[in-house]
């Protein structure tokens, strides 16, 4: 699969489950290499990014999500 268009992101450290928890609507599974499909709202409750994310090894996950989502994000 050709993902070279997508933005891709990593997010690691101890906590780094505890806060994508608090960002996304849905929890991240629990097990790892398993793919959960995320939202960010923003204040409203309008979606303004979609992510597909997992967790790659033990508290560093991975986070990939279309390249206008992360321009979109640095905007605001």
């Amino acid at each position: 699969m050709d993902t070279s268009y997508c933005a891709k992101l990593m997010v690691k450290g101890q906590n780094a489950r505890k806060w994508l928890n608090s960002i996304f609507t849905k929890p991240l599974p629990e097990e790892k290499g398993k793919i959960q499909q995320c939202f960010l709202l923003n204040k409203n409750g309008c979606v303004i990014a979609e992510f597909t994310a997992y967790e790659y090894i033990n508290d560093c996950f991975y986070l990939i999500s279309s390249g206008n989502s992360i321009i979109y994000l640095r905007s605001t």
